[in-house]
């Protein structure tokens, strides 16, 4: 619990009530209790638009509820033009939605789903034409996409929207953003990290 800190820069992530530590997949993981309303919270900080970036990270999701999970976001509230990015398990299916961009520019779904209770490491990237997610290092989902420039306007939050809204049920672990797009034999080192 308590703070947890970027072992890159300075990005550290302040906790709105508890938020528990526990083993991960990899390293330690943030456990999300949603009906607690747990969340991770840093002001803003990340400017995603119109260049390469990749998202990778591990989840392991306690309970598919009847209403969408926020993952990780940057901004207030998903609404259109109140944001920069959201990662979210959509309601009943754990499948992953990852939208970029003011405006809904870019929103890729993933063909896979998560699994309670199953550790699933989730990437994401940008190339400058598409948006692409890819789960368990399986099928590759991608749609068109130019995303145009943005300026990071709200809240960045691991396991809620920056105004708490749609809660986690589960766990994070190694969240890490590149401002490039990784090759396939790097995001196969990310899934042998986690032995598969």
């Amino acid at each position: 619990s308590g703070t947890r800190i970027d072992h890159i820069g300075g990005n550290n992530l302040a906790p709105v009530t508890t938020v528990a530590g526990v083993t991960g997949k990899v390293g330690n993981a943030a456990a999300f209790v949603r009906a607690d309303g747990d969340y991770l919270t840093r002001g803003s900080t990340f400017q995603l638009g119109d260049f390469a970036f990749t998202l990778a990270f591990w989840v392991k999701l306690t309970s598919i509820p009847n209403a969408h999970m926020a993952l990780l976001t940057q901004g207030a509230t998903t609404a259109a033009g109140n944001f920069n990015w959201v990662v979210e398990a959509l309601a009943n299916t754990g499948q992953i939605e990852a939208t970029f961009g003011d405006g809904f520019a870019g929103v890729v779904f993933s063909s896979a789903t998560l699994v309670v209770d199953v550790w699933t490491l989730v990437i994401i990237w940008h190339d400058g034409a598409s948006l692409n997610v890819q789960l368990d290092n399986g099928t590759i989902d991608s749609v068109s996409a130019i995303l145009q420039s943005t300026t990071a306007r709200g809240t960045m939050s691991f396991g809620a929207t920056g105004a708490g809204n749609d809660p986690l049920d589960g766990q994070l672990d190694t969240v890490i953003l590149w401002q490039r797009v990784l090759s396939q034999a790097e995001r196969d080192v990310i899934w042998n990290g986690g032995a598969g």
